[in-house]
């Protein structure tokens, strides 16, 4: 007769050559010959698995354990076959019920961390990949397993930067240094993520993610042509990879190659049209189209709400009405939330709202959170940091938080959000400061704004019904290490210097061509300019070359990269005028000049990017520094920058107390303001989900 070990022998050849019918049956006579054998139900049961007969698999897998629970393989087995078949509770069980009789199992705390995570409990996987490293230290698995699980959870991305630099130096490999660039990036120390990145490279110089990641690295150090290169080689490699052509759009935008942009973008989506990063990307791009309009933008952001928004599904649609008796509860998700835009122009706000009106909760999508995020957390009711949240997880979460308003602070920058909103969490929705104009998005359902950003006859071009705040749609709180203002640089010199500290992607060549037209008739005048990017080769010989070709001496042109913020506000003490860009203006940087003394002269623009400075100037009363078109720009410019200057130097020692007296400035009543366009906008309607 045939002996046991000769059948699973037999069986064992049939299961290797793929013949699973033939292999089951061996498996199954043999579990029924020898029932107590746990091997048996166990070969049964991985035969079952491959053949896709789950219930029974799960049957055999289980006997397999019962009978032999000293065998972790069986274990093991089991609990992945429930994982599998989305029986991730179960499987956790079977997990932690085997570490009951085999604590000291690596592989089991490995693997019940790797279920906790896909369960997106990420503390709960830290804690079972700890026990492992317990075991194996300096494992290069576990490592990697717990950098990338702290870059999830709040305050962890100095131990994720520590397990992946640990995993690197175990296991050198192109995966390891690529996460470890990854988390490093995330951490704001862009130059070791790139360091990172180029050792990735150099093991494989052709890995496209490398590449593509490498690109985003150079991108926030400045390197903006070295971030083109990058990317450019990574679609090279693969014509249609989708994450590399985004990611060139961006790079190619920041350079200020604002049309090479949009043609990588509109590729990128050719390729995947479904990829709402990069229509976000493509939309935020054509806010810098000299040409663009508010009716243009209108049409493109449709575009993205027809594309993108049938393929999210919505939350359940439930009413929930707003008691009059109790304060509002009001959400603000963003990624600003510290030092920031968004951040220095919602402190004033939520450092004076009366929480027996307004609560707030703040649903921070920061990975470096700062002593302004400190400050703003300080003043809310409930502050979420909810990073590592996917799309649906987070909107269930505001969602189970019954706010009666959701404030949408990104727009299409990047970080954004959209796809939240398109689910609807909260009955009422609204974007705010984070982007420039409409979102497109038909779950969005106001917008706020002031009467300079959306005139009423503009009201057509946006998908959402506008709000309006009474004087400026901001309150904009200047930082506490801000320089004493300087006297007027020129009154010294009787040279004059012009400043404009906006980003690369805002300067275009019919800005360009205006403000040559303005060098040379305001003798021995220079233009300093200052963002991360302008001591970039690339972008340099782009404006460089320009201005030589209008007959301006490169000499009188001054560029430098990233400051700290404290050196970029002590700069403005070299500027006696600043000069907007157009037709994207400038918001937070208009804001800086002003505080710092030196007023701005811009041109109004077509859109609501265009019309940032307008509304901060007028607010303040100096309307004589808004012009209408490029004409009455450069003669004002000129009849302020002729000796000897007088209203710049009156107007300098006077500019931050006119500022600070301004509703820019007020936070008392922009808070009043606001709380009381909230309370009669709610009071006004029935917060109700539509379905």
């Amino acid at each position: 007769m045939e002996t046991i070990d000769e059948q699973i022998a037999r069986g064992l050849e049939h299961l290797r050559a793929g013949r699973l019918d033939a292999a089951d049956q061996e498996f199954t006579q043999l579990a029924a010959r020898a029932p107590q054998q746990a091997h048996l139900h166990y070969l049964l049961g991985m035969t079952k698995t491959r053949r896709g007969i789950v219930g029974e698999a799960i049957h055999c897998l289980q006997s397999a354990a019962t009978r032999a629970p000293q065998v972790v393989d069986y274990q093991l087995a089991l609990a992945s076959v429930l994982a599998a078949n989305k029986q991730m509770e179960a499987a956790i069980r079977v997990d932690r019920q085997a570490l009951v009789q085999h604590p000291n199992s690596a592989e089991l705390w490995m693997h019940l961390g790797q279920l906790e995570h896909d369960c997106g409990r990420f503390v709960q996987a830290i804690e079972a990949w700890n026990q492992a490293l317990e075991l194996k230290p300096d494992q290069p698995d576990v490592l990697r397993s717990l950098g990338l699980a702290h870059l999830k959870v709040p305050n962890g991305m100095v131990y994720a930067v520590s397990y992946l630099e640990r995993a690197a130096s175990a296991q050198p490999t192109v995966e390891s240094f690529n996460e470890l660039g990854y988390a490093l990036k995330l951490s704001g120390d862009s130059a070791r993520a790139a360091a990172a990145f180029e050792k990735a490279r150099k093991l494989d110089p052709n890995h496209t993610f490398v590449l593509n990641n490498l690109s985003t690295a150079y991108k926030s150090l400045g390197r903006l042509s070295a971030a083109v290169e990058a990317s450019r080689r990574a679609v090279d490699l693969d014509p249609e990879f989708a994450v590399g052509l985004c990611n060139l759009g961006i790079a190619l935008s920041a350079s200020g190659l604002t049309l090479q942009a949009e043609q990588a973008l509109r590729r990128c989506l050719e390729c995947k049209p479904n990829y709402a990063k990069a229509h976000s990307n493509l939309l935020f791009n054509a806010q810098y189209l000299p040409e663009v309009t508010a009716e243009k933008l209108f049409h493109l952001h449709r575009e993205y709400d027809k594309l993108q928004v049938p393929r999210v599904q919505r939350l359940s649609p439930h009413a929930q009405k707003h008691s009059p008796h109790q304060p509002l509860v009001v959400g603000f998700l963003s990624d600003g939330l510290g030092r920031h835009p968004v951040g220095y122009f919602i402190e004033g706000l939520l450092g004076n709202l009366d929480a027996n009106r307004v609560q707030v909760i703040c649903y921070s999508d920061r990975h470096r959170e700062d002593d302004l995020s400190a400050r703003l957390r300080s003043h809310v009711r409930d502050w979420r940091t909810v990073i590592g949240f996917n799309n649906q997880s987070l909107a269930e979460v505001i969602s189970r938080d019954s706010i009666d308003i959701l404030f949408d602070l990104c727009g299409h920058a990047g970080g954004n959000r959209m796809p939240v909103f398109a689910k609807r969490p909260a009955p009422v929705q609204i974007t705010w400061m984070g982007y420039v104009g409409t979102t497109g998005l038909s779950t969005m359902d106001y917008l706020l704004a002031d009467r300079f950003h959306v005139p009423v006859e503009e009201e057509q071009w946006y998908t959402e019904r506008i709000l309006r705040m009474p004087h400026d749609y901001i309150c904009y709180t200047a930082p506490a290490y801000a320089p004493e203002v300087t006297p007027l640089p020129a009154a010294e010199t009787g040279q004059v210097t012009f400043g404009c500290f906006n980003q690369p992607a805002k300067i275009n060549t019919s800005l360009l061509d205006v403000w040559s037209r303005i060098l040379k008739k305001v003798a021995n005048s220079r233009l300093l300019l200052i963002y991360s990017g302008y001591d970039d080769p690339g972008v340099r010989q782009r404006i460089l070359d320009f201005f030589e070709s209008q007959d301006v001496d490169r000499n009188r042109i001054e560029m430098h990269g990233k400051l700290p913020h404290p050196e970029l506000m002590a700069a403005y003490g070299r500027v006696d005028l600043a000069l907007d860009s157009f037709p994207y203006s400038g918001g937070l940087t208009t804001c800086e000049a002003l505080w710092m003394g030196v007023p701005v002269v811009t041109k109004t623009g077509r859109t609501f990017a265009g019309r940032h400075s307008t509304s901060h100037l007028s607010n303040l009363g100096l309307t004589n520094f808004v012009c209408s078109d490029a004409e009455s720009y450069i003669r004002r410019v000129i009849s302020l920058t002729t000796a000897p200057f007088q209203e710049l130097r009156e107007l300098r020692p006077r500019l931050r107390e006119i500022m600070a007296q301004s509703p820019l400035c007020d936070g008392i009543r922009f808070a009043s303001d606001w709380t009381y366009l909230l309370t009669s906008l709610v009071e006004s309607r029935s917060c109700v989900f539509a379905p």
